[in-house]
């Protein structure tokens, strides 16, 4: 370890011994004047930001360069990293999210006749005067007992408004694959995998 090194660690050390409780800064702090407390928060929050970028440039560069690169880390069987020095161990946690390709899971469903798991949803669009109309006309419906010509025709025109949309099921299309119809690799396929890594610290039982 470099001299620097070690002053560093022993003026963090020492630093972090000397520190009061917060009970005792709260009480001190009363009879700070004003204009230096204004200057005092100014400087530590600045400080803070630096340390706070400076820990994330060092998080970083462990969890994305060393953590699997470095001649000391391991790898268990879940895919999690470790790196283990008489300092501490640090653990970078693999995370697996999966999210639904729509697209793709609609062309392979179509493809291999499986339509049970898609379902349709209406959307009629509607402009601001129309839905004035339609409200008028859901009134006077109320005291109605005939339904004008002019509201049948009305309803007919709305036909070009309906988007018909279709969405896959979850639910149903892991029931599917449960049920043995859709083959793992098939049902994997689906799926757009994204992984994570979170940079923690394991402590010591």
């Amino acid at each position: 370890m470099s001299k620097v090194s070690e002053k560093f660690r022993d003026v963090t050390e020492k630093a972090v011994q000397s520190m009061k409780t917060i009970e005792d800064v709260k009480k001190e702090l009363k009879e700070v004047p004003t204009r230096e407390l204004v200057a005092g928060f100014i400087k530590v929050k600045d400080f803070h930001k630096k340390v706070k970028s400076f820990t994330e440039a060092v998080r970083d560069e462990i969890k994305d360069s060393r953590m699997f690169n470095d001649e000391n880390s391991r790898i268990d069987s879940k895919g999690h990293g470790y790196l283990e020095f008489p300092e501490g161990t640090l653990k970078s946690e693999r995370r697996v999210s999966a999210k639904l390709n729509e697209e793709r899971a609609k062309k392979f469903l179509k493809e291999n006749g499986i339509l049970g798991v898609l379902e349709s949803e209406y959307v009629l669009k509607m402009g601001s005067e129309d839905v004035k109309i339609f409200g008028a006309i859901v009134h006077a419906l109320r005291r109605l007992d005939d339904v004008p010509t002019e509201l049948i025709d009305w309803v007919e025109d709305l036909r070009d408004s309906i988007e018909v949309t279709e969405r896959v099921n979850e639910e149903k299309l892991e029931a599917t694959y449960t049920l043995g119809e859709i083959e793992e690799m098939e049902f994997l396929d689906l799926y757009d995998l994204k992984e994570t890594y979170a940079l923690k610290e394991v402590k010591k039982k």
